[in-house]
C-alpha cells in the first residue's frame, strides 16, 4: 500500500492511501502540489473541481483540505476507486462524488461548469490531449475554468492559454485556460 499525505488546508498531514500496483498510477508529489495550489491560491472556497483520472485521489483531496465546494473524481481503476471511497470515509468527506469511468467518456457526457480541472492521466498515453480536446469542443462549461495539466514530454496547446508552466525531474505541469 502506498501512503501519501495531504500538505495545506483543514485535513493538512492526513495520510492518504492508495493501491501501489496500478499500471500508471503515480501520485503528484508534495512538491508539485505545493506549487500547484500555490498557484491556485491557498482557499479554494465556493470553487468546484473535476479530477479526471484521479488515481491516489492526492490533488482532489487536498482541494477539499483547502476549501473547495465541491470534487467530482473520476477513475476507470476499481482498486483505486475503492481506495478514494476509503479515504473519502476515513477524512469524512461529504463534499465529493467518485465515479468508476472512463475518464474521456465522463467528460464527454460532462454538462456542469467547473472552476478548477485537474488532468493528470497516465504519461505515455494520449488521454491528456484527447481531455483538452473534449474540453474545447465544450467549451462552454469551461470558458471560466483554470485548468491543470500534468505530462512528461510536450503538449500541444494550440486554443489554451499557458498561465503557468514548471518542470519537476520528467513531470511539466501547467496551468491553462481556453484562450477565446
Amino acid at each position: 500500500m502506498g501512503r501519501v499525505r495531504i500538505i495545506g488546508g483543514s485535513n493538512r498531514s492526513r495520510i492518504l492511501e492508495f493501491s501501489d500496483n496500478i499500471v500508471g498510477l503515480r501520485p503528484t508529489t508534495d512538491k508539485v502540489r505545493e506549487t500547484l495550489f500555490n498557484w491556485l491560491g491557498q482557499n479554494l472556497d465556493e470553487k468546484r473541481c473535476l479530477d479526471l483520472f484521479a488515481g491516489s485521489g492526492a490533488i482532489g483531496f487536498e482541494a477539499l483540505s483547502r476549501g473547495a465546494s465541491f470534487v467530482t473524481m473520476v477513475d476507470i481503476n476499481a482498486s483505486a476507486v475503492d481506495q478514494l471511497i476509503r479515504n473519502k470515509k476515513n477524512l469524512k468527506c461529504s463534499n465529493v462524488a467518485i465515479i468508476r469511468q472512463d475518464g474521456l467518456a465522463y467528460l464527454s457526457s460532462f454538462n456542469e461548469k467547473v472552476d478548477i480541472v485537474f488532468l493528470d492521466p497516465p504519461y505515455n498515453t494520449t488521454l491528456l490531449e484527447k481531455s483538452l480536446q473534449i474540453i474545447l469542443e465544450k467549451k462552454h462549461n469551461f470558458k471560466n475554468s483554470i485548468i491543470y495539466a500534468e505530462y512528461s514530454g510536450c503538449l500541444n496547446t494550440t486554443n489554451y492559454q499557458i498561465i503557468k508552466h514548471k518542470k519537476a525531474g520528467i513531470a511539466n505541469y501547467s496551468l491553462l485556460k481556453l484562450a477565446f
